[in-house]
């Protein structure tokens, strides 16, 4: 821990001295650091307004992801409802290759087969049902494929608009360093404007001298004055 300079009078040496001694090290942080303070209040808005660009893209990107999984999951719940449809139409036909055997056999056999053949048709009519909803969720997953493509777009702007915002900040600090370096230049021009102001004055104080003394010479010896 760095202790103030020797020459600070001591008043309460123990508990004060601790309090003082910290508080020194913290304003001394502070002065060290003191160009990097500057720095980031003078580019303070531009930070902020980057910033908030930063975290418009995580949650654009946030929302891709969640579409993402959303058209993952109705895909598998399509595999799924394809899968029972086939079933069922293999149902369907095992029940109607048994209503045709059963109607060769006997009269009674032909009811048997009739009622399977109803069985069978109404077995395909909830097969046709089961592609109707697979191709409706095919449908919705496709709508679900295109917002994810809409996000991710939305996303690519978003990552354009920081990256302009950071050039523009860029931009900024350049102007003003070339603004500092002129400020300098000028400065410059005027502390030799005024150092040759300082060794021409003499000059011209003694020519002003030389002029009035030959004036009262002049004066002095010829008779028309």
């Amino acid at each position: 821990m760095a202790k103030r300079p020797s020459n600070t009078p001591i008043i309460n040496a123990g508990l004060v001295d601790e309090f003082v001694d910290t508080a020194y090290d913290n304003v001394k942080v502070v002065s060290d650091n003191i160009d990097n303070v500057n720095l980031v209040a003078e580019n303070l808005s531009e930070i902020t307004d980057t910033s908030n660009d930063v975290i418009a893209i995580q949650a654009s990107e946030a929302a891709v992801e969640a579409d993402r999984q959303e058209v993952e999951s109705n895909t598998n719940l399509t595999a799924a409802n394809t899968a029972a449809a086939s079933q069922s139409a293999a149902d369907a036909a095992t029940s109607e290759s048994s209503a045709l055997a059963s109607a060769t056999s006997s009269s009674s056999s032909a009811t048997n087969a009739e009622n399977s053949a109803i069985s069978a048709q109404t077995s395909a009519t909830a097969s046709a049902q089961s592609a109707s909803v697979a191709q409706a969720t095919v449908t919705q997953a496709q709508q679900f494929a295109t917002a994810s493509s809409n996000s991710a777009d939305s996303a690519a702007a978003s990552a354009n608009l920081a990256t302009n915002t950071l050039n523009t900040v860029n931009g900024l600090k350049t102007e003003s360093q070339a603004a500092a370096n002129t400020a300098s230049d000028a400065a410059d021009e005027a502390t030799e404007a005024a150092d040759r102001a300082q060794v021409s004055a003499p000059n011209q104080i003694e020519l002003s001298t030389n002029l009035i003394t030959t004036q009262n010479i002049i004066v002095t010896y010829n008779p028309m004055y």
